[in-house]
């Protein structure tokens, strides 16, 4: 089976985009909303598998019922796995990576935004946050400010996080969590009768 260049770069480097939606509170209409804005990308996580570039037995499964997505694939006779599921309501995505192998599961993970104005910092406990302002649209400046929390829970091997950049090393399971908060700034419209 013949795959297109961009999924064997996603097979090593993992890019799952988030959308920043605005939910308005009930009773007020989006035509309502003066300057309404568009869903905008929160940003990127992206995470690189350092040798993986040499694999085989590549497989990949979508649910769209249960938000699952799988990712198999072999390297060096060592079998990988990738879990990413997404639950809307708890903002949260979780990327559960496993290997047949005790000690095989390394990696850096990075957010990234295409937002101008944003902050990139590690934080105590092994923490990456991402801080921002949504872009310019049409000319009006962004007012959703955003944050995203990355973190990572690892059995076996060693985790640290610096310069933004979470690293797992030698585990043998490691589960990531990306938590993304928003707060949007609605003016009270005034009622015309």
């Amino acid at each position: 089976m013949a795959f297109s260049v961009l999924s064997k770069k996603r097979l090593y480097s993992l890019s799952v985009s988030f959308l920043l939606f605005l939910s308005l509170p009930s009773g007020i209409s989006q035509d309502a909303v003066p300057g309404k804005r568009p869903y905008q990308s929160f940003g990127d996580l992206r995470i690189a598998f350092p040798g993986h570039t040499r694999y085989s037995n590549y497989y990949r499964e979508l649910s769209l019922d249960s938000a699952r997505v799988m990712v198999r694939y072999e390297v060096d006779g060592v079998q990988y796995q990738r879990e990413t599921i997404t639950s809307f309501t708890d903002q949260v995505v979780m990327v559960r990576l496993t290997a047949n192998r005790p000690g095989q599961i390394t990696f850096n993970a990075q957010l990234t935004s295409p937002h101008q104005d944003v902050m990139i910092a590690s934080e105590a406990g092994n923490c990456v946050t991402l801080s921002g302002v949504s872009s310019l649209h049409e000319g009006l400046k962004g007012k959703v400010e955003f944050q995203g929390r990355l973190t990572a829970k690892n059995k076996g091997g060693e985790i640290a996080c610096a310069d933004g950049i979470l690293s797992v090393e030698k585990a043998d399971e490691a589960i990531i969590y990306l938590l993304r908060l928003i707060s949007i700034i609605i003016k009270t419209l005034p009622v015309i009768k």
